[in-house]
């Protein structure tokens, strides 16, 4: 009697890491992309070398772009959004995102078009990054505290021409 315990120990041996396995892919199969957007303008604008906030996915995703794999920026801590660097090689024209939750798991494509530019002049609206800013002090200029007459200011810009691999 005692060989059937044996093989039935070997079996559950087996099957629970199997089953284990299963589960971890089965919670993660149900995500799909919802969307793929400037993180700054919230546009479907996007051009390589530029950035791409994609929503509707958690976990510690690698994504890869027209097959190219992009530079994660932001990653999502138990949260659906996060930010990656569209790769500088990717090609202009329609490309799919894809994104890879596992070695066996990934999400179907998301369509998206990249342009040759997509020139964003970042605002003190555009999330964290404050510009224009006051030379000076540093602060941002707003209707509080406006640019004065003849004062030189800065502002930050992305992607208003070519970007370079490398």
């Amino acid at each position: 009697m005692g060989e059937p315990d044996t093989r039935s120990r070997q079996a559950v041996g087996i099957v629970r890491p199997c089953l284990l396995a299963l589960a971890a892919a089965l919670s993660m199969h149900g995500q799909q992309i919802t969307g793929v957007v400037d993180p700054y303008t919230g546009s479907t604008n996007l051009a390589p070398g530029g950035l791409a906030k994609i929503t509707g996915v958690a976990g510690q995703p690698s994504v890869t772009i027209a097959g190219i794999k992009a530079t994660p920026v932001v990653l999502p801590v138990n949260h659906p959004t996060f930010i990656v660097e569209i790769p500088v090689t990717a090609p202009v024209g329609p490309a799919n995102v894809i994104v890879n939750l596992s070695s066996t798991v990934s999400t179907a494509p998301f369509p998206i078009t990249l342009t040759q530019y997509a020139p964003v002049l970042i605002s003190s609206t555009s999330g964290t990054v404050v510009s224009p800013v006051h030379p000076q002090s540093g602060l941002p200029v707003t209707q509080a505290i406006p640019a004065a007459p003849g004062e030189t200011g800065g502002a930050l810009r992305d992607r208003t021409g070519p970007d370079e691999p490398g």
